[in-house]
């Protein structure tokens, strides 16, 4: 009880100290370069290339950002369409536009029980015959962008969220496995790239993040080279886990000798429009995920939100009447918790 007492004070405290940033000084600094001014590698943001074509949203884009990361263009269903053959046009234009721009490069993702290749489907596998088709795959694609790529989104989203392994063609053919599988050939095809494992739901202590933890525990025990695990930080307004309780999570996988990124975070609300009150709450969930990350120093690198327009969000054709999750309104003027992100970073 004294422990949580203590801890609720210096949240509290650590709050307090989320000042707005003087307006002078946000307009001299982008978001990017105030989070590397605090010892982060990057802010970034995830998009699509069709939004390039769109004007005003790459002026904020570039300014703001220091890494983009294609959501949809290198995933399997685009690389390899067919089996055996390979199209990268689509993620090398999107590769050249960030080395074009001075943007970091995070790549997404290899191994995911989603948007994988229909032809997968449509045939049937021995665990050996799977494993080499993942495998050549995972090869093919890491090397073509190998000395491009900051990192790689290995495997995306194993667990269920009651920390049972979630059931998908992989899983159910090869085996748990399909895990070392990927991370090994993923660090043979590119041995400087970071490696992570990314779901949602493991950012405070559970079940899911156990399961997590517990397989971070066994790549390393195999002497398989796994260097990050990315948090992907969809919450809902208010229901957002605590400063302390995602804090206390991130120690919990840096203790395990692997580093913590924030991937794709925003923060939806359940109904809509907001409030005034609701947009402050919106603020305050943004500031605890950035201020966890800011606490665990040199061990959470980086942060990103899964775009930063609400004209191009995610949200609303997934979670119907859910929607506003983003930085940005869709007329590219800020919400509050732009300034809050700031002023946590600047603390």
């Amino acid at each position: 009880m004294q422990f949580e007492v203590i801890t609720a004070f210096i949240c509290l405290a650590w709050l307090a100290k989320a000042t707005p940033v003087p307006l002078e000084e946000r307009a001299s600094s982008s978001l990017n370069s105030i989070a590397v001014a605090a010892g982060k590698k990057f802010f970034g943001t995830a998009t699509n290339q069709d939004q390039f074509n769109d004007a005003s949203y790459v002026d904020v884009m570039l300014a703001q950002f220091g890494s983009l990361t294609p959501a949809n263009v290198q995933k399997w269903q685009y690389t390899e369409p067919s089996q055996g053959s390979y199209d990268y046009s689509q993620g090398d234009s999107f590769a050249s536009y960030a080395a074009e721009n001075g943007k970091i490069l995070c790549c997404d993702n290899l191994v995911w029980y989603q948007q994988y290749p229909s032809w997968i489907d449509s045939q049937s596998w021995t665990a050996e015959s799977l494993s080499e088709v993942m495998t050549n795959h995972i090869t093919s694609e890491v090397s073509h962008y190998k000395g491009k790529c900051y990192s790689w989104n290995v495997v995306n989203e194993a667990f269920n969220d009651d920390g049972t392994w979630r059931e998908n063609v992989f899983y159910n053919t090869i085996g748990e496995d399909y895990i070392a599988q990927s991370f090994a050939a993923a660090a043979a095809a590119d041995p400087n790239a970071i490696l992570y494992y990314n779901d949602y739901n493991i950012e405070s202590p559970g079940a899911k993040a156990t399961a997590v933890e517990n397989l971070i525990s066994s790549l390393k025990s195999q002497g398989i080279k796994i260097d990050a695990v990315g948090l992907e930080s969809h919450f809902i307004v208010g229901e957002t886990p605590s400063l302390s309780q995602q804090q206390q999570q991130m120690q919990a996988y840096a203790n395990l000798g692997v580093d913590v990124f924030v991937t794709e975070l925003d923060v939806r609300f359940s109904s809509l429009p907001p409030t005034e009150q609701g947009l402050q709450q919106q603020s305050e969930d943004y500031q605890a995920s950035v201020g966890a990350c800011a606490a665990l120093g040199s061990k959470c690198p980086a942060i990103s939100v899964w775009d930063f327009d609400d004209t191009y969000s995610w949200i609303p054709s997934t979670f119907s009447g859910q929607g506003d999750a983003d930085l940005y309104w869709a007329n590219l003027t800020a919400k509050p918790a732009l300034a809050g992100i700031e002023s946590v970073l600047v603390a």
